[in-house]
């Protein structure tokens, strides 16, 4: 049953959060850059109500096309992006091994000092075995386990 929660929490975590647009009144806008070691996708959501982009997801993909990094904002309310949240993606011959999950700290106007961090576990068949779930702080210290 872990294994079923822990499989849709990444599904979940993995899906572009911004692409829907919310109550019919938003637009999304879309943008790619394509650089030597990668490619940046951004989608933008635009509230007609007031003809501002307020929420953007920004997707760091490598050279592989792997997905590096996912970070969301929203407008502060001098229309500056400010962070929410970010995912950062680590792989093993392009299997995902490691996703670390941050959010943005107000008080401090910096990434949190603590975040979630899911390791993947493989068997040597390359098959998934385990999702082991750990809290860190920014020094990567071991905090709890589940």
């Amino acid at each position: 049953m872990k294994k079923i929660f822990l499989v849709l929490l990444l599904i979940i975590l993995c899906m572009p959060s911004s692409i829907k647009a919310q109550f019919n009144k938003d637009q999304v806008g879309t943008s790619s850059c394509f650089r030597n070691n990668g490619h940046i996708k951004e989608f933008t959501i635009v509230d007609e109500q007031v003809s501002r982009s307020d929420r953007k997801t920004v997707y760091n993909y490598n050279s592989e096309r792997l997905l590096q990094n996912k970070i969301l904002y929203r407008t502060n309310e001098y229309s500056e992006w400010i962070g929410i949240q970010k995912y950062e993606y680590e792989y093993n011959n392009g299997k995902l091994t490691n996703i670390v999950y941050t959010k943005w700290n107000e008080k401090t106007s910096a990434w949190s000092t603590k975040a979630e961090h899911l390791v993947h576990i493989y068997d040597i068949d390359g098959d998934l075995l385990a999702i082991k779930h750990i809290h860190i702080d920014n020094n990567f210290n071991f905090i709890t386990e589940k």
